[in-house]
């Protein structure tokens, strides 16, 4: 049997470049029911400069753990030193050990300090979850999405508003 072995980047600046690649795919995949999801909030620390808040999908929470742990860090990492990286991806690898050994979610508030910006998770979880969940950041996020009512932000996200609750995601904190 002849194994085959994925090909890796062959520079940094190429590692770099599939960093962001897979950062936008998995901010442009289509939620499923069984998708796993974090919502991170990425602030640059400069002056002048925007903060974002995306939603990263993935297939399984396997593959959104993998992601913080050789990904994520590297994402928008250009300028940096091999150090710095190694640092950022022992952090990142921990929280994702942690996680993987506990069986529960990153937690809300957990920061990431990348290189002169800051990475907050705000979230993670299952679509699922937002659609009918019960913390705080699900509801408001219903609450927001129904403009501000509070009376629909306890009903789950019914199937004719899904599609919509999907690009509303897409935009928010932007």
């Amino acid at each position: 049997m002849v194994m085959t072995v994925p090909s890796l980047p062959s520079t940094f600046e190429e590692l770099l470049a599939s960093a962001d690649d897979a950062a936008e795919a998995a901010t442009n995949r289509e939620p499923t029911d069984n998708s796993w999801g974090m919502r991170l909030h990425d602030n640059p620390n400069f002056v002048l400069a925007n903060d974002f808040t995306f939603f990263f999908w993935f297939e399984t929470r396997e593959a959104l753990l993998d992601y913080v742990e050789q990904t994520m860090v590297l994402q928008g990492s250009e300028g940096a030193t091999e150090e710095d990286l190694r640092a950022v991806c022992n952090a990142a690898a921990a929280v994702a050990r942690k996680a993987r050994e506990s069986g529960a979610p990153i937690a809300a508030g957990t920061t990431f300090d990348i290189l002169g910006r800051t990475q907050t998770v705000e979230w993670m979880g299952r679509f699922v979850d937002l659609l009918n969940g019960a913390n705080a950041l699900e509801i408001a996020l219903r609450r927001e999405f129904r403009d501000g009512d509070d009376e629909a932000s306890d009903i789950a996200i019914e199937a004719d508003e899904r599609d919509d609750f999907v690009d509303f995601l897409r935009s928010y904190g932007m």
